[in-house]
């Protein structure tokens, strides 16, 4: 009964969608700046494009933003 328990609790933790620092960074400069380029979301976050694309890439499948516009003219539009 008791790993029941234990998997109870571990379903309950891993299945919330808290956001992490570097998510939490990039959200609040699309809410400023809504068609930042990665480049410029990497510079002002101090990571590279690489984490900038994972963080964009988790956000928008937790659904806190959506990707509106073309590949040159794309705007993140913030849902949450």
């Amino acid at each position: 009964m008791s790993l029941l328990m234990y998997n109870d609790v571990t379903t309950k933790v891993t299945s919330a969608e808290e956001l992490n620092l570097t998510e939490k960074t990039i959200l609040a400069i699309l809410k400023t700046k809504p068609d930042a380029s990665r480049e410029e979301l990497a510079e002002k976050a101090s990571k590279t494009v690489r984490t900038v694309q994972r963080t964009l890439n988790s956000l928008r499948d937790k659904g806190y933003i959506e990707r509106e516009g073309a590949k040159q003219n794309t705007v993140w539009k913030i849902k949450k």
